[in-house]
């Protein structure tokens, strides 16, 4: 009663807030949309709250459970798509932290599909996204301390929540038929109650695990969660409400806490499949229907052992509690031992003279290992209320059974279990060698021998010496290092061998030759590698530079060698007239090899030039060809005049030839004066044969005969 009046007063309090304010300033947030702020004084800093643009009361009309059909669309353009509300904002000068979403904020804003809450928020008000059907996703940062009434309620494609570490409870339909909704965490941190109708309607949810800290569940609060198949109570708990797991039907097996003393009308009926029901120890108050119309029920166990003087006060449903569709229906009730009377009675007179009662040990006893790898321990025979339980403790390989957490050494053990009982069988390893070697200890070495535990990890590393590498080890593994869990004794082998280098062997054209001598080797070996040219190529190096064919070398890295074959060409030199001259230089090249002819004229005669007018002597060429060169000489031939040490003329080849080391302009006249050449060269060409005077500087002109 004292939660409804503080429920109802707090929607009071907030109906006269929503009446009384308006918002003060408007900003646009970072996703786009213009959102409407309210100052709240309230708070230790300067705080605003994201508020609706209206004055309008959301409470016009009389308080019920029942969503006030207020719809923001009707005041403003309603945000859509993804909503970011920021941090803080600015305005008139202050800086203001985000304190709370408002009621209604955003109440029917069926466009939102994403929401991003500022981490500094406190609270979200009553119906603040309620019917926001698009809504996916939401964060709800751990600073949020209250999350009031149906304030995400009808959100039907929310999927996953993850509630805050300082959350006070959870107000009645704040996820109300929010059926997309799978998975809720709630902090262990949570305290307080989960009010009315919370996840009412919820019809997707398959499990839920409720904190300690929790003391109540409100009525309807997971009623028609028909997925719901796993509910863990905790031991905090006191109060179940009337139909708070009400058509849950992929419930089938359910275990109230010890601390739960009442157990609502309807709270787990027509759960269809629900099998086993254990009941906490101190339930004195189970109301009407509490777990009938549920075809499945088999086996109800009650755990209390201790009664008000009169025992039937333990039984106020006087409406068939545990009552079936089918009266024919038998139900196991299993009772503590020595109150089989006491339960048949009360029994009998909420359901059927004919469902059997059998006194069973109620009390629990767990039966742990210290470390499930090492060993574990069973119950294998049960306390029953004629004879004590037995325990077995069971090593794995490698480990052994030492003394259970109270002393006792026995093994198995009877235990007289008078009261929830929990014993803890603890192991140690055994002790094994693990030898460690090389197969060569000139290959490398290896660490990580030595005495160990049972599965203790031991390191193993091999280290191989220069020029050989690791391959595996013995039980053919080839991690190195190496994670060994020990399992019992071992001798592990670390294989090493002699580094192996390649070397590839290829020619730079394979229609130009041929290589032999490539392979794997071992680091250090002498190998051989030949070239062999094809006719009209020539071998000419490695790709190393190495000129020797064949070569030998060690081998002491990865290599590739290339041969290189170039193609050959002949230069074929001749002279014009033997009885002029002869030439040299000709023979076979390689391709791009450099090539000299010289052309060597008898006496009385002087070199002219070549075939192609080339007047180079000697001549020097890159060979790209065959090629034949022609040398041509010609006769000297008289002057008239010659300067002594100055200037020596004579005709070549029927051109005038000027030798002379004098700076000076030369001219070359015809017999009647007319200029046919001239500059600062020592070759003239004159047009036909004749006698020409040959004018250098100031010097008397010198008379020539020039036969073309």
């Amino acid at each position: 009663m004292k939660r409804i009046l503080f429920f109802l007063g707090g929607v009071l309090l907030f109906s006269q807030a929503l009446i009384a304010q308006n918002y003060n300033f408007s900003v646009v947030s970072p996703s786009g949309h213009t959102l409407y702020y309210r100052i709240d004084n309230t708070f230790s800093s300067p705080s605003v709250i994201v508020c609706p643009p209206t004055t309008k009361s959301a409470y016009e009309e009389s308080w019920e459970f029942t969503p006030y059909p207020f719809d923001m669309s009707d005041v403003y353009p309603a945000p859509t798509g993804s909503l970011i509300i920021p941090n803080t904002v600015s305005w008139g000068g202050t800086l203001y932290s985000v304190a709370g979403i408002d009621s209604y904020a955003f109440s029917k804003c069926t466009g939102l599909t994403s929401v991003t809450l500022p981490n500094n928020l406190i609270f979200i008000g009553i119906y603040a996204f309620y019917n926001c059907t698009l809504l996916s996703s939401i964060n709800i940062p751990n600073t949020v301390q209250h999350i009031y009434t149906f304030a995400f309620a009808n959100c039907y494609s929310l999927t996953t929540i993850s509630l805050p570490n300082s959350l006070d409870g959870i107000w009645s339909g704040t996820f109300q038929n929010c059926s997309g909704l799978t998975t809720v965490t709630m902090p262990s941190t949570m305290s307080g109650s989960i009010g009315e109708a919370a996840f009412q309607g919820c019809s997707s949810l398959t499990a839920i695990s409720i904190p300690q800290g929790i003391v109540g569940i409100g009525n309807g609060a997971f009623q028609s969660c028909s997925s719901l198949a796993t509910v863990l109570l905790p031991q905090s708990l006191s109060a179940i409400g009337a139909n708070a797991f009400a058509q849950c039907t992929s419930i089938t097996d359910i275990v109230i806490p010890d601390y739960v003393l009442t157990i609502g009308s309807e709270a787990f009926r027509y759960c269809s499949i629900l099998k086993h029901v254990t009941l906490g120890k101190n339930v004195n108050y189970i109301e009407n229907y509490a777990f009938a119309n549920n075809a499945n029920n088999d086996t109800i166990r009650f755990r209390r052992s201790e009664f008000p003087p009169e025992a039937s006060s333990y039984w106020t449903c006087s409406q068939y509690c545990f009552k079936h569709t089918s009266e024919n229906r038998q139900i196991r009730f299993e009772v503590p031992c020595g109150m089989v009377p006491f339960y048949r009675n009360a029994i009998y007179n909420n359901y059927s003279t004919s469902n059997p009662v059998y006194a069973v040990n109620i009390n629990n006893l767990t039966a742990l290992s210290s470390n499930n790898n090492h060993g574990t321990a069973v119950i294998s025979r049960p306390a029953s209320c004629d004879s004590a339980a037995i325990v077995n403790a069971i090593p794995t390989n490698g480990y052994r059974f030492t003394y259970w957490g109270d002393g006792d050494t026995n093994n198995p053990r009877s235990i007289n279990v008078t009261c929830d009982t929990t014993v803890t069988a603890y192991f140690a390893a055994n002790m094994c060698q693990i030898n460690v070697s090389s197969n060569n200890p000139s290959y490398g070495y290896v660490t990580g021998g030595g005495t160990y535990m049972f599965h203790d990890t031991v390191e193993m590393i091999a280290f191989p010496n220069a020029h050989y590498h690791f391959i595996r080890w013995s039980d053919g593994n080839t991690d190195n290092p190496r994670q060994y869990i020990v399992n019992g004794p071992a001798n592990i082998v670390a294989t090493f061998a002699i580094d192996t280098h390649m070397v590839t062997v290829t020619a730079n054209n394979i229609a130009y030759g041929n290589t032999t001598g490539g392979g794997s080797f071992s680091y250090g070996a002498a190998t051989t590698v030949s070239a062999s040219a094809y006719t009209g190529y020539q071998f000419v190096q490695w790709s190393n530079g190495e000129t020797s064919n064949p070569y030998t070398f060690a081998v002491l890295n990865d290599m590739s060698l290339t041969a290189i074959f170039l193609s050959t060409h002949t230069v074929n030199v001749a002279s014009a007239n033997p009885s002029m001259g002869s030439v040299s230089g000709g023979g076979q090249f390689v391709e791009g090899a450099t090539c000299t002819i010289t052309a060597i004229p008898n006496s009385g005669y002087q070199f002219d030039h070549w075939q192609d007018n080339n007047t180079q002597n000697p001549r020097s060429f890159n060979v790209t060809q065959d090629a034949t060169y022609v040398a041509y000489f010609a006769a000297m031939q008289g002057i008239d005049n010659v300067i002594a040490d100055v200037v020596n003329v004579y005709t070549l080849g029927g051109r005038i030839v000027v030798e002379t080391e004098l700076k000076e302009e030369i001219g070359i006249y015809d017999i009647v004066g007319h200029k046919v050449d001239g500059g600062r060269k020592n070759r003239f060409d004159v047009p036909v044969s004749g006698v020409y005077l040959v004018k250098v500087g100031s010097l008397s002109p010198v008379k020539v005969v020039v036969v073309k």
